[in-house]
Parts: structure tokens; C-alpha cells; sequence
């Protein structure tokens, strides 16, 4: 099956030397195994990773980057293929601080000396910021950021989405593709991963969608960190992808002004080396099957494009929906209510201010599709357990528990399990059940119904208590003391749920929630109290880096080492990102909607105070 695309070339850039500005080129003859010719085939190494010989392809990390030398981008790159040489020229920002070194230096390719003279002009350029034993070095091929992925795309309708949502013009060179597209429709690149399509007279296969890091938040024309694009990527649409990585599969001319059309299926997706998982790539996702459980919430049952090349959904996990309305973006965390092979079923109910909830009702309709994520969420069912398990709900929160009592019953578990839920009334119980149905197929399982504006006819009909949970007069044969909890539902309610099972012996540490969230009112963050340097060691990956004041957040810093951290928000709001604080002291330069305990950290939006050691 094809998709009809209406796109069109706008612009071709090389990066002749990685990590410093582009060269705008009007053609190029690409090849399978390669790219755009020249494209990074100069880069600058740090010196302080491992480099292999030969101009073999090496890691992002081997090499110095934006992340940390900004100033790098402000270097003016000109190659003439003819000489085969690249010209830099000392960017203005060095001229203004240092006034030292050449004006320019030219580098003849396959050339040590001036390779050396190069390197020795940047050393002058930056003074203090390029390590002495940094070399500038050439690569037999490329020094892509990824072996694979030899072509990258930009979406430019994606770039304008995130301009308007943002405020401000977002320049697509931040993204530092090769081709950059127009006429797609924002996002809807993602459709494309796994895919085949022609770009001129060359056929690319697209890999997968491109992760963005704190590199995006440098100006190319100033070479300063200005806007932080990660932080506006995840607040305003969810999603922390802008562009495409692809290979060449069939060699041909690529230029300006060339439409761009599908060809059918690839291979399929290809995660790449420690790239995110797939499941956190936004992918459209097709609506089988519509059910109206209340007239308060609808279920939707998605076909996930992606089912078989990730793990299966667990328990308690969630998928986001990202969608667009009259106000701008917006985006929404559900619960999976049902897993039924490749199909996945959110289950939501209509807020009376949810602009989320009121497109899913409204508009969402069989055969129409949805941009989604995930499976996301570490709050899931611990296989594993054996003690008294306390499922404890309020609302649509059953979702959650509708998804750890379908594992219970499937196993059939021999724990004693109490299922909690609290509703308004009996027009509020969609799901129930379901719930209801499944805790009977439990040995050891018990159902408590609560309903805080019923009568008393209705709750005698539905067996039901009146008001909230009292956990003070819930028990289980085996007692509560030693039972695990999760709880899911509005806030107020998890926050007295918590405290009641505290009353009752429940240790903080075995009661489990997850608030969702959809942050969208921007990525507005405080100034580091301390300027640093701090060193930041990170314990399980045997790396040390250090941190200042232009660093952005330990999240940052760890992707900017090739540390591999979980992340979701990068907004203090999901609390994936929350490690274990080994050492250290740390301050938020966002304050997370939950603070974390003293001893733990969120990376997303933590700076260190002093040094810090962490687990990862």
C-alpha cells in the first residue's frame, strides 16, 4: 500500500566538517553506503575517547560537540570539490574574545600537515575549551551520527509547527539535516519510518525518526544557546523527534525543486545502536474499532503499526496521543485499558475542558488515524511478586487497574488481591464490569465498590459503600501491612489513598503511582544557582563529565557523555527520568509537578550544586 505525498526538495546541505556549519549544494549524487558527498567527512576529536584508525566510523561521543563547544557552529565552512579542500574561517564570536590564530585555514583532503594546522588554528580560535591532545580527522567515509543512517530529512512543516507553537522562528538548521522537505504536513513524516520513497532520482529507505539533544538548542547564527528545542519539542507536542535517518537503496540525483514520492514497504523499522526504544517513536496508529462505554468515556481500539518490533505492553503502561486543534498542539496520556495482539485500547472520558478528550469524542472515527507513542510508563506490575497486592482507583484511574487485573487473572495469580474503585455515582462506572468480572476469576480476590454522590438505593443494588476509601476499615485475610499498592486516579485521591495505607503499615516504598500530564505551557526554566564546573560521575557507565553553567540539565549532560538515560517530559513532569542520588546536592532550574524524595533526582530538569555521582 502507498501513500500519496505531496512534497518537494527545498534545500540540500552538507556539513563537510561535523559539528560546524553547513554548505548549501544545488545537487548530489547519492549512493547506497554513503550519503551526500563530503558530507562530515572532517571532524573534529576530542581526544578524550578511543579513535579508531583507518577514518573509521566512530561514535557521536568520540568527537567534540555542539552540547559543549557551541562555539563551534559559528565557524565558517567553504569546500571546493574541484581542490578537494575545505576553508574554516575563524567565526566572529572567537575574533571578538581571543583576536588570535588565522584568519582561515584551509584543509587539503588526505593531508596530515594541514590537518594538524587546522587543528592547531581552533586550539587558537577557543582557547581553553579544545583539549590539547583534539585532532581534527578524516573519515574514510563519513562520520555520521549513526553508522546506518546515512541521509537525514527534515520536515520543514514540522520545523514551522514547532515555530508557532514556540513563539518564535525555530532556523531548521538547528536540526542539521540533508534534505529538507516542504509540502508533507507537520509530523506526518513519521508515517514514512519502515517505508521506501523516491527523492529525485535516488530511492532512500527511512530508518527511523531522529531524537533530539541539547545540540538543537544552539543558534546557527549566533553559536549561542539560546532556545531550548528539546524542552519545547516534549512540552508543546509530546515527543522529543524532529526528522527522519534514512539509507540509500538505489543510487541517483537528488535536487532542489525534486518531488518526493512513496514506494511501498521496507524492511521495516531498525532501532539503530542505542537510539531510543521504538516505542517512544510517534508513529501513526489506525482506529479499528469505536465503543461508547458511558456517555462519559469512549474506548478506541488502535492497530499499532509497530506491534512485533518492541516488547509487549506491560501492565499499567501508557500511550500518548499527539494531536493538533484550533489552539495549537496538544497532547494526552492514556492508560492501555486492553491488549488484544497488534490492537491497543485507550479508554477516555470527556472533560469538560480536556481539548484531548473532546477530539477523541468528537472526531475520532474508525479508519481515521492517530499520531501515538509508547507503550510508556515504569509504574507497571511486578511479575515477580508474590505478597497482597492492593489495587486502589478512582474514576477512569480503573483503566490501570482494569490492565494489572487482566495479568492477575491471566496467570492466575494465588496473591490476595483487593480491588478499590470510587466513583461518583452509577452513571460513572463505565468498566466496572469489566473489573468486576475479572476479580472473580481470582482465588484470592475481592472487589470494594465506593460511590460518593449515590443514594442509597443505588449503592444497595451495586453492593456499594458510600463516600471515599477508608483504609482503616479495609483489610485482607493476610492483613495490609505487607501488601503492594498502586493507585491511579486524581491527584487529591492518590495523596489520601497514600496516607491511609501509611496508616495502615504500607511502606512508601510499595505503594506505586503515575501522574499523567500534559505540559504545553513551555519549557521556561530558572538560571543554575552555581555556575560549576562540578564533576557529575556516572557510576554504572565507568563515565565522568563536567558540568557547568552551559551544560543545561544532568539529563543533558548525561546524553552529551553517551550515557543512555530513560526520559519522557524533560519537564519535571513524568518523573521517568528519576534516578537514584548516590552523592551530591542538586537544584531544579524547573520545579517538577511532584518532587521527587531527597535522595533521588530529577535528571530532566536538575542541576548539580556541587559533585554528583548517580547510578547510571
Amino acid at each position: 500500500m502507498t501513500r500519496a505525498i505531496s512534497a518537494r526538495v527545498e534545500r540540500l546541505v552538507r556539513y563537510p566538517v561535523k559539528g560546524m556549519s553547513g554548505q548549501d549544494v544545488a545537487d548530489a549524487e547519492i549512493r547506497p553506503g554513503s550519503g551526500i558527498p563530503y558530507d562530515r567527512v572532517l571532524a573534529l576529536a576530542d581526544g578524550l575517547h578511543g579513535m579508531p584508525q583507518g577514518g573509521q566510523w566512530a561514535a557521536t561521543e568520540t568527537f567534540a560537540r555542539l552540547t559543549t563547544h557551541s562555539g563551534l557552529l559559528g565557524v565558517g565552512i567553504a569546500l571546493d570539490e574541484q581542490s578537494r579542500t575545505v576553508t574554516l574561517t575563524r567565526p566572529p564570536v572567537a575574533d571578538a574574545t581571543s583576536g588570535a590564530g588565522p584568519a582561515d585555514v584551509t584543509v587539503t583532503l588526505d593531508d596530515t600537515t594541514s590537518r594538524e594546522r587546522a587543528t592547531a588554528a581552533l586550539r587558537e580560535w577557543f582557547p581553553g575549551e579544545i583539549d590539547a591532545s583534539a585532532a581534527l580527522v578524516q573519515a574514510d567515509n563519513a562520520y555520521w551520527d549513526e553508522r546506518d543512517g546515512t541521509v537525514s530529512l527534515i520536515n520543514l512543516d514540522s520545523v514551522d509547527a514547532l515555530s508557532a507553537a514556540a513563539g518564535e522562528a525555530v532556523d531548521p538548521l538547528r536540526f542539521r539535516g540533508n534534505i529538507y522537505l516542504s509540502g508533507l504536513g507537520a509530523w506526518t513524516e513519521f508515517a514514512l519510518v519502515g517505508e521506501r520513497i523516491s527523492v529525485g532520482g535516488a530511492e532512500l529507505e527511512i530508518l527511523r525518526p531522529m531524537s533530539r539533544c541539547r545540540a538543537t538548542c544552539v543558534s546557527p547564527s549566533t553559536s549561542r544557546v539560546d532556545t531550548n528545542v528539546p524542552a519545547e519539542l516534549t512540552t508543546r507536542f509530546g515527543h522529543i523527534y524532529c526528522g527522519l535517518r534514512a539509507r540509500v537503496v538505489t543510487a541517483g540525483t537528488v535536487r532542489t525543486g525534486d518531488s518526493v514520492a512513496h514506494r511501498g514497504a521496507g524492511s521495516g523499522p531498525e532501532q539503530g545502536a542505542s537510539r531510543p526504544d521504538p516505542a517512544q517513536w510517534p508513529r501513526p496508529a489506525r482506529i479499528v474499532a469505536r465503543h461508547e462505554e458511558s456517555e462519559e468515556v469512549t474506548s478506541l481500539w488502535l492497530r499499532d503499526p509497530q506491534h512485533g518490533t518492541g516488547a509487549k505492553p506491560l501492565p499499567g503502561q501508557h500511550l500518548r496521543i499527539h494531536a493538533a486543534d484550533g489552539s495549537g498542539p496538544v497532547w494526552r496520556c492514556y492508560t492501555l485499558s486492553g491488549v488484544d495482539g497488534g490492537d491497543l485500547r485507550i479508554s477516555v472520558q470527556r472533560a469538560a475542558d480536556g481539548r484531548m478528550s473532546g477530539l477523541l469524542h468528537d472526531v475520532a472515527v474508525v479508519g481515521e488515524e492517530l499520531l501515538v507513542s509508547g507503550p510508556h510508563g515504569h509504574v507497571t506490575l511486578d511479575p515477580g511478586a508474590t505478597g497482597p497486592l492492593v489495587l486502589a482507583s478512582a474514576g477512569i484511574g480503573i483503566t490501570q487497574t482494569l490492565a494489572m487485573l487482566r495479568a492477575c487473572a491471566a496467570e492466575q495469580t494465588a496473591r490476595e488481591v483487593l480491588l478499590c474503585h470510587t466513583a461518583r455515582d452509577t452513571q460513572s462506572l463505565a468498566l466496572w464490569h469489566e473489573a468486576y468480572e475479572l476479580i472473580g476469576k481470582l482465588p484470592h480476590g475481592r472487589a470494594e465498590l465506593f460511590l460518593t454522590r449515590a443514594s442509597l438505593g443505588e449503592r444497595e443494588r451495586w453492593g456499594a459503600r458510600a463516600g471515599r476509601p477508608d483504609f482503616a476499615a479495609l483489610d485482607l485475610p493476610g492483613g495490609l501491612g505487607e501488601a503492594e499498592a498502586y493507585l491511579c486516579g486524581p491527584v487529591e485521591f492518590m495523596r489520601d489513598a497514600r496516607a491511609g495505607l501509611a496508616g495502615r503499615g504500607v511502606p512508601d516504598s510499595a505503594v506505586h503511582q503515575e501522574v499523567f500530564v500534559s505540559p504545553g505551557s513551555g519549557a521556561g526554566t530558572s538560571a543554575p544557582p552555581e555556575p560549576g564546573p562540578f564533576r557529575v560521575s556516572f557510576a554504572g557507565s565507568g563515565v565522568s563529565a563536567v558540568w557547568d553553567a552551559n551544560s543545561g540539565t544532568l539529563l543533558d549532560l548525561a546524553e552529551s557523555a553517551g550515557v543512555q538515560a530513560r526520559s519522557a517530559c524533560r519537564s519535571g513532569a513524568c518523573l521517568q527520568c528519576e534516578q537514584p542520588l548516590n552523592a551530591g546536592k542538586v537544584a531544579y532550574t524547573t520545579a517538577p509537578m511532584l518532587p521527587p524524595p531527597d535522595d533521588s533526582v530529577l535528571l530532566c530538569c536538575a542541576v548539580p550544586v556541587g559533585d554528583v555521582t548517580l547510578p547510571l
